[in-house]
């Protein structure tokens, strides 16, 4: 069975399992499914991961993973609290600034953007407010001011940033939440 390579990774896709489960029998898929890993160990590291996922799904063989903690660059130090929501990580710093990166597909890190990011950016809007709390939910973010004013920004089309409206359920950028 040969696998395509790509990014460091080797994917087994589904269909070729599927195809030897369904003329074969399962016995013969899950014998590939065990043996794919075995004919691949010469060429991975310590640390690289192998994965096999279930009957006749795939095998997937991740290389360059690291399964020991990283220091995240930029905030080496001056960490008070962080949150994670999803897809993103934001981090409250010392000086009570906040930082984002992560996913963004719903404004969620607070710069303005919907752009991927993959180290930490100023939340804009909380660029000379002294923040002394953070909470990240699924697709929002919110923080409480040294003022104890609650601001939120990301994805709400469930009212869950504050703001009552349904008509913007997307604002990359801190907003002042409505206790109305």
């Amino acid at each position: 069975m040969e696998c395509p390579r790509f990014r460091g990774h080797l994917a087994c896709p589904p269909n070729r399992g599927l195809s030897i489960n369904d003329n074969q029998g399962h016995a013969a898929g899950d014998a590939l499914l065990r043996d794919v890993p075995t004919a691949i160990t010469s060429t991975l590291r310590s640390y690289d991961v192998t994965v096999r996922w279930g009957g006749d799904e795939f095998v997937c063989a991740l290389s360059d993973v690291t399964l020991e903690p990283a220091t995240v660059p930029g905030l080496e130090s001056g960490v008070k609290a962080i949150t994670t929501g999803r897809v993103h990580t934001c981090a409250l710093t010392s000086e009570g600034a906040v930082e984002c990166w992560g996913g963004n597909d719903r404004g969620q890190l607070g710069d303005g953007t919907k752009k991927v990011r993959s180290s930490p950016e100023n939340v804009l809007g909380l660029k000379n407010v002294e923040v002394v709390s953070i909470a990240a939910g699924d697709q929002h973010t919110c923080a409480i001011t040294s003022t104890g004013e609650l601001m939120c920004w990301g994805f709400g089309a469930c009212g869950q940033l504050g703001t009552l409206s349904e008509a913007a359920p997307l604002i990359p950028i801190p907003q002042h939440c409505s206790t109305a």
